[in-house]
């Protein structure tokens, strides 16, 4: 694998998965209330039509308080509950919320994108468009917490030569490189196309890793404009920002890591993680 190859935005497999939890995100209007038993079993319908089994489904709630001020102080104001489903496959470690202004789709076991969520949201998606009267879209976003591990890693400056040094900082460079214990950075960078990422990252001391130094790369990609709702144009959105993560996910991480991870390229239509 060379440098080029890796700026060539193809579609990447990582060989060691580093992804802990990935999910997807749509906010909408709707003109739907409370869900009903019977139309939470049309949506679980739904979901299992792509062959996962979503056999466990709960109520879920979600309460809004507001807070009023006045001159004696603020006072919070109990506000309605809105009612909804969460849809669980165990087997799959896949999770679906649907709120009637939310619908979520999270996994802890992803491989990528077309595999792992693209199943789920497209099916859920129609169902919203033909069943829920969603009217607007006013958020899409991706969410991908990567835990990079190296239990050799005795300091946060252990990560110099595979995470891109311009992003280390202080970890690798100054008076206080050699002192420091725990590194967190937040960018929220402007997309080409008007989307946003919001880059979390910075190592960690790590129990789960024997407490050496881990590394999080948490990739938040979003477009907070509002449009109408299509299912067909939502999940190309969650496609494009798909491509965005994958970019960003590269360019934090050097080349020479990147191949050490066991990234491999396919010759599939654009850029996916």
């Amino acid at each position: 694998m060379t440098t080029s190859a890796i700026a060539t935005g193809e579609r990447f497999i990582l060989a060691r998965p580093t992804i802990e939890v990935a999910a997807a995100e749509i906010r909408l209007t709707s003109a739907v209330g409370a869900a009903a038993e019977e139309v939470a079993l049309s949506l679980r319908d739904a979901l299992r039509s792509t062959g996962l089994a979503f056999k466990v489904m709960n109520p879920a709630a979600r309460q809004e308080v507001a807070v009023s001020m006045s001159p004696t102080g603020g006072q919070a104001v109990q506000g309605t509950s809105v009612q909804g489903w969460v849809f669980n496959d165990e087997a799959a470690q896949m999770q679906v919320t649907w709120l009637p202004d939310l619908l979520l789709v999270q996994s802890s076991s992803y491989t990528h994108f077309s595999d792992t969520l693209k199943p789920v949201l497209e099916a859920a998606l129609t169902w919203l468009d033909e069943n829920a009267h969603a009217q607007l879209r006013t958020r899409a976003g991706l969410r991908y917490v990567n835990r990079l591990v190296d239990e050799a890693a005795l300091a946060p400056r252990a990560w110099q030569g595979r995470v891109q040094d311009w992003l280390l900082g202080p970890v690798v460079a100054g008076l206080w490189a050699e002192r420091v214990e725990q590194a967190h950075q937040q960018l929220h960078l402007r997309n080409a196309d008007s989307t946003s990422t919001v880059l979390r990252h910075g190592p960690f001391r790590d129990a789960a890793a024997r407490n050496r130094f881990s590394y999080l790369v948490d990739l938040d990609v979003f477009d907070a404009s509002t449009e109408p709702f299509a299912a067909s144009s939502a999940l190309e959105l969650l496609t494009r920002l798909n491509h965005t993560a994958a970019t960003v996910f590269r360019e934090t991480l050097t080349p020479e890591f990147l191949e050490r991870l066991g990234i491999a390229f396919g010759s599939a239509e654009g850029d996916e993680r």
